[in-house]
């Protein structure tokens, strides 16, 4: 997702729009993509880190509920320079506002 957004320059639509105060949104890859950081499936067997688009320090994982991802994300993260971590279970989501998490809401 992120590559062909790069490759399309819709990145810097996302950005922009940011930038001019709307409102972005998204849920799993859609909500990871946010941060500077993404820890994310390779394939079916591997996880693998990559850029986001760096809207938001530090990194998230998604659908934390899920015992491999939860692993392979913690020992990720035990490789990383001091950085802000957010997990998310299924059903759970982040507000951010200013670059500044105000709420993690479960619904």
């Amino acid at each position: 997702m992120l590559e062909t957004w790069q490759r399309t320059h819709f990145d810097m639509v996302l950005i922009e729009a940011y930038q001019n105060g709307v409102i972005l949104a998204g849920i799993s890859a859609g909500a990871m993509c946010w941060f500077e950081t993404c820890y994310s499936e390779k394939n079916d067997e591997e996880y693998e880190e990559f850029k986001g688009l760096g809207i938001l320090k530090g990194s998230l994982c998604p659908h934390y509920n899920d015992e491999k991802r939860c692993k392979a994300f913690d020992n990720w993260v035990i490789t990383q320079p001091k950085s802000n971590i957010y997990t998310l279970e299924d059903n759970e989501n982040l507000h951010f506002r200013d670059e500044k998490l105000i709420a993690k809401i479960v619904v």
